[in-house]
């Protein structure tokens, strides 16, 4: 019974509705953000290809990128929601003079596609995404990642074969087997474990996917990428240790580790000042050691 229901809940998710995902982040205190999306940037569509799925979103020129114009940074939002949950992100970096796209994951939003995976095909969609900033904003444009829970898990995981110039990770999981089995135990007590491979067998049989395949720590711990670990120390969905164990094997001495009192996606909406000064301090140290190395 729990093994279908994981199973289900992650190929088949429920899909928050975008009026939901803007009424909820307004209560949260973005108001701002939602309105400068609304009635000041300059949107513009686009729609991708990518294996199964026909991804869609927006990129968002920046008239005040300072003096290099070409910054670009591609947000990922987590599973249930859609690209308006990436807008209270997309402000941050837009206030840094970066240009945004934001879009629907696979089998959200308006983006296509039969089932959600996770972390797995949605890596590979975000690759695709990383080739089109290139070809907007220049093959040597400043590339940065934002993902919350999922998108952070697809950006960390799509680190063993594309380096982007930094990776802002909020709330990911470091293993998605660890997660099942962990999600599995609090739902099923001491035969959480079956059911994770109950999971694994029916979401293998039913959707051709291999949970346990996904390991975002794998990717993580060869990539000399700047990964700063944004998460909740009470997240009662993803464990702060995931992001903790990801740091700890972090290869580039400029990546950072910060955790908030806050459950599952909640760090940013906890702490804004404390989390928009981290962002900016963040990017301008990367910036700082880009230039010095051009």
């Amino acid at each position: 019974m729990i093994g279908h229901y994981i199973a289900n809940f992650i190929m088949l998710s429920p899909k928050v509705p975008a009026e939901e995902i803007l009424r909820v982040d307004r209560e949260r205190g973005f108001g701002e953000a939602i309105d400068d999306y609304f009635n000041k940037w300059d949107k513009t569509p686009f729609s991708i290809n990518s294996d199964d799925a026909v991804i869609r979103g927006e990129y968002i020129l920046n008239p005040h990128g300072g003096d290099n114009p070409n910054k670009v940074v591609i947000i990922a939002h987590g599973i249930t929601a859609a690209k308006e949950a990436d807008i209270k992100y997309a402000k941050l970096f837009y206030d840094l003079g970066y240009n945004i796209i934001i879009f629907d994951e696979r089998y959200f939003g308006t983006s296509m596609a039969k089932y959600c995976t996770l972390g797995m095909k949605e890596a590979e969609d975000i690759k695709i995404l990383c080739d089109y900033a290139k070809e907007l904003f220049g093959q040597d444009c400043i590339l940065g990642l934002h993902g919350e829970s999922m998108g952070g898990a697809s950006v960390l995981r799509m680190l063993d074969t594309y380096k982007p110039d930094f990776v802002v990770a909020d709330c990911p999981f470091s293993d998605l087997e660890l997660l099942i089995k962990e999600v599995a135990a609090k739902r099923a007590g001491l035969i959480g474990t079956a059911a994770s491979y109950s999971a694994r067998l029916i979401g293998y049989l039913r959707y051709k996917y291999d949970y346990f395949k996904v390991k975002p720590i794998d990717s993580v711990k060869t990539a000399d990428v700047p990964i700063c670990f944004m998460h909740g120390s009470e997240d009662a969905l993803i464990s702060p240790t995931h992001s903790a164990s990801m740091y700890e094997l972090c290869l580039n001495p400029l990546s950072e580790l910060h955790m908030f009192k806050a459950d599952h996606a909640m760090s940013f909406a906890s702490d804004m000042k404390r989390y928009q000064s981290i962002i900016k301090e963040f990017v301008n140290k990367v910036e700082n050691a880009r230039n010095k190395g051009a």
